[in-house]
């Protein structure tokens, strides 16, 4: 892995990788919080740092200067840090949007989902939208596959909407839904409340 830094290496099993950039695709910061709530509920330890330096555009990403203490300034550089949960069996990808060489990054981020067999990813982002705040924010959801959304993507209803690391075992095998049911899991989705006025794209 060319472009990553490993500072250990976590112990997981078939882990998922949820992914949220910094940038356009996240309006309020909705997608960078919720994947850094992730973090925080996990308990997720860092492990590894993408470089940013051969991916981003100072000029158009500039880095960022703190004062500490009131006088003592802090320079912090736009970077992807990629966590990871044993406990939740998790990677959680928490960065600045690339400027430049996306198939090198995207390339880079599938080499750290191999390296540690992950199962699915999901990538999380907020789109700015013309959305009423006494009302619900639209979520809705797209997947590689038709298989996908129904099996993974857990309503306000489903045992599983408050755990991150929830797997539910059916006691029967599950017959493949059709986009009918996709599309029923997506109006469940659709509930969620949020104070955000952000429509959220996963």
């Amino acid at each position: 892995m060319e472009f990553v830094r490993l500072e250990s290496e976590p112990t997981l099993r078939r882990p998922r990788m949820v992914a949220a950039f910094r940038g356009w695709n996240d309006a309020g910061g909705a997608a960078s919080l919720a994947a850094g709530y992730l973090r925080a509920v996990t308990d997720a330890e860092l492990f590894a740092v993408i470089d940013s330096e051969p991916f981003i555009d100072y000029q158009q990403t500039r880095p960022t200067v703190q004062l500490v203490d009131g006088d003592v300034r802090r320079l912090e550089w736009p970077v992807t840090e990629v966590f990871a949960s044993a406990s939740y069996d998790l990677l959680i990808v928490l960065g600045t949007e690339p400027n430049m060489r996306w198939r090198a990054f995207s390339d880079t981020i599938v080499e750290l989902a191999r390296r540690y067999k992950a199962e699915l990813v999901i990538t999380m982002g907020a789109l700015l939208a013309d959305t009423p705040h006494t009302r619900p924010v639209p979520v809705s959801a797209s997947a590689s596959a038709i298989t996908v959304p129904a099996r993974w993507i857990a309503s306000p209803t489903s045992p599983c909407f408050a755990d991150p690391g929830c797997r539910t075992t059916p006691a029967a095998p599950i017959p493949a839904p059709t986009r009918r049911d996709w599309i029923s899991e997506a109006r469940d989705l659709s509930r969620i409340s949020s104070s955000s006025e952000a429509q959220l794209s996963r």
